[in-house]
């Protein structure tokens, strides 16, 4: 690195229940390899600052860093599930738990989620509430698979975050959970995640044939990412009904009939993990062939 980021063998100070964390010269080159893919050098000092403030451990993948294009230019988010936010309130030793989420209701669906934590000041048992509403965290149809499959879990979810967040500034602040995140790649790509690095041709879709020892069988290409948006359309011919699933990855679309590949790719997008898709070309069309989920 051109401007190396200082490894701090002592803290100047710590969070009670956060257990000290340091990083040696070689771990933070393996983070900004395998977690932190393209940081900068600021955002890679303080996405360790994080990491070491809230206890979370990159490496273990209890907190991910993600880089997303915007219309402004990159944004950077730092993010974790909802048990890395139970874990470091719990650290605390003032989390005295919660009440489970209350629902508003709408045509037998969830309009909102109000969910109270409670945090020990003083001795006393102070509740903290918070409320999210699905038209402000529902990612999109495109992206909304595991919404629509458990609407109430992944509601109550982003509300559990924030109350949590309003109960804990010190500790969470700057951190926010995966679900609240998701309709942020509405309008904006997701550039690096929690994945390690693929291959220059797993990055993007490309055009080009990857090298022959790579080569599936049968595909004019194969490509490894974690899908920026599926798509869902759905039609008859001929008496029989048919449904075709898009794939985005970048600029480039792969489409399928199979219904396999689709809902693999639906929950690939959900639960962010990357899938390997070898694809064949049809003209303009690149049309999936195989797919599975990556090995990483």
């Amino acid at each position: 690195m051109q401007n190396e980021v200082a490894v701090v063998e002592h803290p100047s100070h710590e969070v009670i229940g956060v257990p000290s964390m340091t990083f040696t010269r070689e771990q933070v080159e393996l983070v900004k390899r395998t977690v932190a893919v393209g940081a900068t050098d600021d955002e890679l000092a303080l996405f360790l600052h994080t990491c070491k403030r809230t206890g979370l451990d990159p490496m273990a993948k209890q907190i991910h860093f993600v880089k997303r294009n915007s219309k402004s230019g990159p944004k950077v988010a730092f993010q974790t599930a909802i048990d890395g936010y139970r874990l470091v309130a719990d650290r605390t030793g003032k989390y005295a738990g919660n009440d489970d989420p209350v629902f508003v209701e709408k045509d037998g669906k969830p309009v909102s989620a109000t969910v109270t934590v409670y945090k020990l000041i003083n001795g006393e048992r102070i509740a903290f509430g918070a409320t999210a509403r699905w038209s402000e965290y529902f990612p999109g149809e495109d992206q909304g698979f595991m919404w629509r499959k458990m609407p109430y879990l992944m509601l109550g979810k982003c509300a559990e975050g924030l109350a949590l967040r309003k109960a804990f500034p010190a500790e969470l602040g700057g951190v926010y959970t995966d679900d609240e995140m998701q309709q942020a790649d509405n309008d904006e790509s997701r550039t690096t995640s929690i994945e390690p690095p693929k291959p220059k041709a797993a990055a993007k879709a490309e055009s080009t044939k990857p090298d022959d020892d790579s080569l599936q069988e049968g595909c004019d290409g194969v490509v490894t990412f974690i899908p920026a948006a599926v798509s869902e359309k759905s039609g008859e011919k001929n008496g029989k009904p048919w449904t075709k699933y898009g794939v985005r990855s970048g600029d480039e679309w792969f489409g399928t009939f199979d219904s396999k590949f689709g809902e693999l790719a639906k929950e690939a997008k959900s639960l962010n993990f990357s899938i390997t898709v070898g694809y064949k070309i049809a003209g303009d069309y690149k049309n999936v062939v195989t797919m599975e989920k990556a090995s990483l």
